[in-house]
């Protein structure tokens, strides 16, 4: 089974740990390419941490990779995104803000068989802000405090003549709601994009947003009240080299490889099994009438499309659906039993859904 091949999009701190973690070796993981606005200064650093990766343009991502991490800038999203997704790939989104007024890339994916992946980031409790998004939530208000440096250059601030320079003490530099805030600190506070797409929406997700020189690290504070619970959930990250981002970003995407399973499992460990399912597949094959059309067909698609799609899944939901299906054209329906019916049923819906 290869590894799936990962290419980094930015060369930041985040870019850098990730790029450093997947070199060490993750099982079933590659770093196969990065893409950086910097070229020559990537290639050095990539020299210097003796890592064999090339340098690529964006749009090359779909052609060495499976999956693509943005790392970059948030008004790169869409050069990063649309070319993997066309091309019906995946796409961690680090800058989930950005996402918020883009849409139409969520549906390209589903166009396309792609995929986007949204890591928690610097955020913690999604999780519990998604359970009590299956009731009614009432409110969501979260509060973040940072460095003032670490706010510096927000586009909001720049637009509203807000300075956080030499301040003596905790300033409230914004309230308003997610989508308001992951537009006016794109680079700040993509945790307000994500707590608004797990729990009620950007629309009615407050954010306030304090510059606070007592405080050295990026807190988070946030509120639920819903039908189910009210609680609060607090963080404080550390920052990384770059202040606006905490540390737990970079970890937060490892986490995801191993959380869903895309390299908990390595190859060497699941290729025996394979190999004796695949031999007990074959000798099923000897009780097969392959002179008679409605025995042999079903046994023959599974078999092609098990490889074909790489799924086995799918090889044995089309068998039983075409089994019963053609025992049916030829008169001999009475011969399938319920049982075999009720599994080509089950098969016909699962599919339906799929496709």
């Amino acid at each position: 089974m290869a590894a799936t091949r990962i290419a980094i999009a930015g060369l930041g701190a985040i870019g850098k740990t990730v790029a450093r973690k997947l070199t060490d070796g993750i099982p079933g993981l590659s770093l196969a390419c990065i893409a950086s606005g910097n070229v020559e200064k990537a290639r050095g650093w990539l020299k210097d941490q003796k890592i064999d990766c090339p340098v690529v343009e964006l749009d090359e991502f779909p052609t060495h990779a499976d999956l693509a991490i943005e790392c970059a800038p948030a008004a790169l999203i869409e050069k990063i995104c649309r070319p993997m997704l066309e091309n019906g790939k995946q796409v961690m989104v680090l800058s989930c803000g950005a996402l918020l007024p883009r849409p139409e890339l969520i549906e390209l994916a589903k166009a396309k068989g792609g995929r986007i992946i949204v890591p928690t980031g610097a955020l913690l409790g999604l999780d519990a802000v998604s359970a009590s998004a299956e009731g009614i939530i009432h409110s969501v208000k979260m509060t973040t405090r940072k460095p003032p440096i670490g706010l510096k250059g927000a586009p909001y601030l720049v637009q509203n003549n807000i300075s956080v320079d030499g301040l003596n003490e905790a300033k409230l530099v914004f309230s308003g709601t997610a989508r308001e805030a992951a537009a006016g600190f794109p680079a700040n506070v993509n945790v307000a994009a994500a707590l608004s797409l797990a729990g009620i929406g950007p629309d009615r997700t407050m954010i306030d947003i304090w510059a606070d020189p007592a405080v050295e690290r990026n807190c988070h504070s946030i509120e639920v009240d819903s039908d189910s619970a009210r609680y609060t959930l607090s963080i404080e990250n550390i920052p990384s080299e770059n202040p606006k981002t905490g540390k737990n970003v970079a970890l937060s995407v490892l986490a995801v490889f191993n959380r869903r399973g895309v390299a908990a499992v390595p190859p060497y460990a699941t290729a025996a099994v394979l190999v004796m399912v695949g031999v007990s597949m074959f000798q099923a094959l000897k009780g097969v009438d392959f002179g008679v059309v409605e025995d042999a067909l079903p046994a023959f698609v599974t078999l092609v499309l098990i490889p074909l799609t790489l799924s086995i899944t799918q090889g044995i939901l089309w068998g039983f659906l075409l089994h019963a299906v053609l025992y049916a054209v030829v008169g001999r329906a009475r011969d399938v039993k319920p049982m075999l019916w009720g599994l080509a049923a089950l098969s016909a819906a699962l599919l339906a859904l799929e496709y």
